[in-house]
């Protein structure tokens, strides 16, 4: 996993969640649930190491689908 290969330690992640925000909107701050607790990471942070193509920008939301999750949202950066 892409998380895991960066040094955030996830195992079972239940839920992905926006913790807090810039003023403009954007994602400042998520929260990781996992089998084994809570990981934190900025928004910045999680983007880039998910991909800047995956996620084009700070501007998202996530939708929990069936076993994944969803981001949507706008910008490109």
């Amino acid at each position: 996993m892409l998380l895991s290969r960066n040094g955030i330690k996830v195992d079972g992640i239940l839920s992905i969640e926006p913790v807090s925000f810039t003023s403009s909107r954007r994602v400042s701050e998520l929260q990781i649930r996992h089998k084994n607790g809570i990981e934190k990471i900025s928004g910045v942070n999680f983007r880039k190491i998910i991909g800047y193509e995956t996620i084009r920008s700070t501007l998202f939301r996530i939708k929990e689908g069936e076993g994944s999750f969803i981001f949507y949202g706008k910008g490109s950066g």
